[in-house]
């Protein structure tokens, strides 16, 4: 794998993965609703999308994925709630790290 900045994981082999995803939001002003998925060349990966009805977060998914070689990962909202996700830097002044994705390939 390797990482093209901002945001787009590069799959370099293909095989089947197992994938663990954390967004840790600010609370939104409204509504207190966010959706997040994993997207290999912009199509969602089944199964990945997950959310929460509570301004308490972080948000987290696993999806186990079948991913080909040259395809293109991201985390992206998913949801038609509202306006965008600020992420949250820190926690009671702490710097934090507001978003990660753990990949391991199984087969």
């Amino acid at each position: 794998m390797s990482f093209t900045a901002p945001s787009t994981i590069n799959i370099l082999e293909s095989g089947l993965y197992s994938i663990e995803w954390e967004v840790f939001p600010l609370p939104p002003a409204e509504p207190g609703i966010s959706v997040f998925a994993l997207f290999a060349d912009s199509v969602l990966v089944a199964g990945s999308n997950y959310g929460s009805r509570d301004d308490t977060n972080p948000y987290t998914g696993q999806v186990l994925a079948s991913l080909s070689a040259g395809v293109a990962l991201t985390l992206n909202r998913f949801d038609d709630t509202g306006g965008g996700v600020t992420l949250n830097p820190t926690i009671i002044g702490n710097p934090i790290i507001n978003a990660s994705v753990l990949i391991v390939k199984i087969g």
